[in-house]
């Protein structure tokens, strides 16, 4: 067991494909013993070089003859370990499909996590919507208006292709640089972090960190002051950024 584990960190230090460790604690009291903390970890891994340096009963993936390496759960999203990278699994009920009640329009947008803000853009304008039932002062069981009815069937039956959407969740090694952008309309505004890495040859390499949106307030705010909250927003997450580093 020992030789395995010291396999799998000279792996992990000589830079093969591993970018991510599952790991579970939970309590697990001996029989007949006073309650104490034990820790049970299991391993996965995008590399099959480390996983068949661990053995079966530490890591999740038992089966290593699989011609495609099965999807994990991760940070609250989809992790798929064949691409190494982040999605979202969206599956709305039939009854969510008919029903159209502000109750129902709260559901749908709760319903796809986005730690990382990838999927704003998709979600802003079901946001828009939320919005606009506060302006009406809809009840919670009231059908959304025609006005809105009709963009937000068409957003419902265009969301379940975020399914064909992945993140990779490795950056890339070496030195680089953060870059934020942001900017803001009449409907909202969002800033998007980036990391920068610029090769020998003068070719640079964006990918992405995380980014935060915003609806506009109810009341009017001109799009200048809108920038500034845009801008405000951007700074707080670079120096998150920079924190965690």
């Amino acid at each position: 067991m020992t030789t395995k584990l010291s396999l799998a960190r000279k792996c992990v230090i000589s830079c093969l494909r591993i970018s991510m460790w599952k790991i579970v604690c939970f309590l697990c009291p001996p029989p007949n013993e006073q309650l104490k903390p034990h820790c049970r970890t299991k391993f996965v891994s995008n590399s099959k070089e480390v996983s068949a340096a661990i053995s079966a009963e530490e890591r999740t993936v038992k089966n290593l003859d699989l011609d495609k390496l099965p999807i994990e759960r991760a940070l609250g999203l989809q992790w798929k370990a064949e691409t190494d990278s982040f999605g979202v699994k969206v599956s709305l009920p039939q009854k969510q499909l008919n029903e159209n009640t502000r109750r129902e329009c709260l559901s749908t947008i709760s319903s796809t996590f986005d730690p990382l803000g990838m999927f704003g853009p998709v979600l802003l304008p079901a946001k828009r919507v939320m919005q606009k039932t506060w302006q009406l002062r809809l009840h919670w069981d009231d059908k959304l208006p025609e006005d809105l009815l009709k963009g937000w069937k068409t957003w419902k039956e265009e969301l379940v292709f975020l399914n064909q959407v992945s993140i990779p969740s490795c950056y890339f090694p070496g030195g680089c640089s953060t870059v934020a952008s942001f900017e803001s309309s009449e409907y909202g505004y969002k800033t998007v972090s980036y990391l920068r890495k610029k090769a020998e040859d003068g070719t640079v390499t964006c990918s992405f960190i995380l980014a935060k949106s915003r609806t506009a307030p109810l009341h009017y705010v001109s799009v200048p002051r809108l920038e500034l909250k845009a801008a405000t927003i951007a700074v707080r997450a670079h120096a998150m950024i920079l924190k965690e580093d």
